[in-house]
């Protein structure tokens, strides 16, 4: 049923007005008709309470929607399908009035009336490991993982998508195995109202990647590695799997004059090489991340990628999720450990808790970040046994926290690490702590010992860190502060 009779007629006299002069009105609005398609949809309350406008900057001018995308290629493809079908006089063709309608009431339902943007995203998955039995795993009716080993085609004749499966050019040449499965996404975003601000940036019908702007499409595809990392059932495991260079956004109807009808998309070195294989294919594991994700991702999502601002707390939990995506990209371990030590100091230390709780002077950082993350991992029954265990065999797992001191001196010793990287006038020779520490081989010095520990282990306290974060569904930093000051209550 066709809600605006009105808004349809004039649309295409605009459309017909448009192809009879062979060409797409950049500035619609400002024709005659489209003056009068302007008034009658700003005379529709279902429409016009919708924020149709942007900026491409802070500065820019705003500019519209409507008129610059969705009306334009709607235009567009009227005139594509007159000049493949029509020779002449296509205006009362039944031929192309058929057309028009079916276009148009695609254009009312999914765009002018319509609450939402919505998109599908399709993303190579490298060494994501299915049973070949099993073909899809539906983690609910929007997310879909699919089993794209048997197929050499994956999407190319579904959607005409021919790379697919094409190994990101900037791998190593050994890793060459073509991704193994899919995810199949449904992602909307809720339009903004007309009282809200235009969108900046991040377009709607022209999303992309932006080192400046927040983009929610690319938000939404870092939410699913993100989500597979931070509740794996095993905090010390290495098993995850990687996205690749690029995904694949089905956007909203004419957002784009392209004859394809996706965006091709990139992730600029988001996410991890493929190093490491996650296997899904033991009934428990299934069960497990099915019932995982029905819990705790909707939550997960929400609470962390929908917001496009918000305290420094916030950003910095972002930031370390950021870094123990990419941290294995980098390839000197010193800039890797700085950053991870340096990660571990902005998302835990409270300077109210090291001068009042637990008296401190002000510039020692290293000393009350290691008690109040001591105290954490107390609070949780989490001893850290596998750094110590040398001293503290696995085959006896502790009960009680008898690695306290040890872990204190493994910390102190890594921030004196990253303050010779930080400070190399004041390079002071490494001593790594506890001593038993030290390695066996002698062509091994402390400081390579040192780099292989915090390398390893400080990737586990700050996933240890997130997992607080995100099973006390923490939004700011006031909220992390607050439990991290009643502790030591």
């Amino acid at each position: 049923m066709v809600l605006s009779e009105k808004i349809k007629e004039t649309l295409l006299k605009a459309t017909i007005e448009s192809i009879q002069n062979r060409k797409i009105e950049e500035n619609l609005f400002s024709t005659n008709t489209g003056k009068i398609l302007r008034n009658e949809i700003e005379s529709i309350n279902n429409i016009s309470k919708y924020q149709w406008n942007y900026r491409l900057n802070q500065i820019d001018s705003p500019r519209d929607l409507l008129e610059d995308f969705f009306f334009k290629n709607f235009i567009f493809n009227m005139k594509n399908f007159v000049s493949q079908n029509i020779k002449k006089n296509f205006e009362k063709n039944p031929l192309f009035l058929n057309y028009y309608n079916k276009q148009y009431d695609i254009l009312e339902a999914e765009i002018l009336f319509s609450p939402t943007y919505d998109y599908t995203i399709l993303i190579p998955t490298f060494n994501f490991i299915m049973d070949d039995n099993l073909l899809q795993l539906e983690l609910d009716s929007n997310h879909i993982i699919t089993n794209i080993t048997r197929e050499e085609d994956t999407y190319q004749n579904k959607y005409g998508i021919i790379d697919f499966k094409k190994i990101p050019r900037n791998w190593e040449k050994y890793w060459n195995n073509p991704p193994y499965a899919s995810f199949e996404i449904k992602f909307s975003l809720p339009k903004r109202k007309n009282s809200e601000p235009p969108y900046v940036g991040f377009i709607p019908p022209a999303p992309f990647n932006s080192i400046r702007f927040i983009n929610p499409v690319f938000e939404k595809v870092k939410s699913i590695f993100d989500f597979f990392y931070c509740f794996k059932r095993d905090l010390f495991s290495s098993s995850i799997f990687t996205f690749g260079d690029r995904y694949y956004v089905f956007l909203p109807p004419f957002s784009s004059s392209n004859f394809e009808d996706y965006l091709r998309s990139y992730t600029n070195g988001e996410f991890p090489d493929p190093y490491r294989i996650f296997v899904l294919k033991k009934p428990e594991d299934i069960k497990y991340w099915k019932n995982k994700w029905n819990a705790k991702y909707n939550k997960f999502y929400n609470n962390y990628f929908t917001a496009t601002t918000g305290s420094e707390g916030f950003r910095m939990f972002k930031r370390v999720l950021d870094v123990l995506r990419v941290i294995n990209k980098i390839e000197y371990i010193d800039l890797r450990n700085f950053l991870l030590i340096s990660s571990f100091e902005g998302i835990l230390y409270s300077e109210h808790i090291a001068a009042d709780k637990l008296k401190y002077p002000k510039y020692n950082k290293k000393g009350p970040l290691s008690e109040i993350f001591i105290k954490l991992s107390e609070e949780l029954r989490e001893f850290w046994q596998k750094i110590f265990v040398s001293k503290y065999p696995m085959n006896k797992p502790l009960s009680s926290f008898e690695t306290k001191d040890d872990l204190k001196k493994f910390i102190i010793s890594a921030f004196n690490y990253r303050n010779n990287i930080a400070h190399p006038e004041k390079v002071k020779k490494i001593k790594i702590q506890p001593s038993y520490l030290k390695p066996s081989n002698p062509l091994i010095s402390e400081e390579e010992r040192l780099e292989f520990l915090i390398n390893q282990y400080f990737t586990y306290f700050l996933l240890f860190l997130m997992r607080i974060w995100i099973n006390k569904e923490f939004k700011s930093i006031t909220q992390w502060h607050d439990y991290l000051k009643n502790l030591f209550i």
